[in-house]
């Protein structure tokens, strides 16, 4: 397992950043919970929309980029991105709390 850092844009730390899974170099999920505050009961921010820089340095290649919706598991693809470098990601949606998976064609 190699480590990988995934922070929120916007400042949020804790509970509150989105958390990463990876499968090696080919495979990377995260979750951002978009969430408007820490506390017991969970709500996520209607007024903001998910944003996360991921550090890829030692993940080349091209990725494959989805997006879904937790709430309701609607999909959307984005464009193919190159590793190699710390890219932005920024969810289709706003005011959801959303994962992004990155997959390698290669694997």
């Amino acid at each position: 397992m190699l480590f990988r850092s995934v922070s929120d844009l916007d400042g949020r730390t804790g509970r509150l950043r989105p958390k990463l899974m990876q499968r090696g170099k080919s495979e990377f999920l995260v979750y951002h919970p978009n969430a408007l505050a820490d506390g017991k009961a969970a709500r996520v921010d209607a007024t903001k929309t998910a944003r996360m820089r991921l550090d890829l340095k030692d993940a080349p290649g091209s990725f494959q980029v989805e997006w879904f919706r937790a709430f309701d598991g609607v999909t959307a693809k984005a464009d193919t991105i190159q590793g190699a470098a710390e890219r932005e990601f920024v969810a289709p949606w706003k005011g959801q709390d959303v994962v992004l998976r990155l997959y390698s064609e290669r694997r």
